[in-house]
């Protein structure tokens, strides 16, 4: 057992690698309106908008940013 940590159920969540996201990235959403990428995440239960932008890449170094912001060492990792 020492390879275990203590975490909330809130902690450990928020470092699955599962994304339901058509963009492929959870939080990242395409705009169909406005044709731009829409960058969201939520901490202890508020939504925190984090942008738009025109490239795929920049959204998902923003999301990611974010993760490792709000959740420290419970961020998900990449695989």
């Amino acid at each position: 057992l020492a390879n275990l940590r203590e975490a909330t159920r809130s902690q450990n969540l928020s470092n699955s690698l599962v994304s339901n996201a058509k963009s492929g990235i959870r939080g990242v959403s395409w705009s169909t309106r406005d044709n731009i990428w829409q960058v969201r995440i939520y901490v202890n239960g508020v939504e925190r908008f984090l942008g738009r932008f025109k490239n795929k890449n920049d959204a998902r170094t923003a999301r990611k940013e974010a993760e490792v912001k709000y959740f420290g060492e419970f961020a998900p990792r990449e695989i």
